[in-house]
């Protein structure tokens, strides 16, 4: 097989707004191939995969942030993907009365970076800043349920 018969791969990638997407192709040294916005809707879905294969072999593709609603489970599943490629996830979890509990950004960030750590000096580091970081959201939990009225952590609800 000649190399013009092997097929390019391309990269792609989604930022969701509300009504449209916007979308970027990329071969494997980063380079834009090219950029499109689409229509969310179900024919402004299968425009946007039908353009990023048209470049080429789709090897991998991805989104700016997601938004998730249902089990706790599967939330730690879906976190446990973003993380992969640090991908910042909102997640709604625990049925009709959840609270929405936003995964921190930068704690993501930092938990990819941890695992990459190369030393134990780098890697207590990491550690350092990742119990900071769940610090930071347990206390904008505790104003969220001042803010509504609710006990403490670690208070009955009833």
């Amino acid at each position: 097989m000649m190399a013009a018969d092997v097929p390019l791969q391309v990269y792609g990638g989604v930022d969701t707004h509300k009504d449209v997407h916007v979308a970027a192709v990329t071969d494997h040294a980063g380079r834009v191939l090219g950029t499109a916005s689409f229509p969310v809707t179900p024919d402004g879905y299968a425009g946007l995969l039908d353009w990023l294969n048209g470049h080429g072999e789709l090897a991998r593709a991805g989104v700016s942030k997601l938004a998730f609603t249902g089990s706790a489970a599967t939330a730690r599943k879906v976190l446990a993907a973003a993380a992969e490629t640090l991908t910042p996830v909102l997640a709604e979890c625990g049925g009709k009365d959840a609270l929405l509990v936003a995964a921190d950004q930068k704690r993501i960030k930092l938990i990819g970076l941890q695992m990459q750590a190369k030393t134990l000096r780098e890697l207590r580091s990491f550690d350092a800043r990742v119990q900071a970081a769940d610090a930071a959201v347990e206390a904008q939990v505790e104003i969220i349920r001042q803010d509504l009225g609710l006990p403490a952590t670690g208070q009955k609800l009833y």
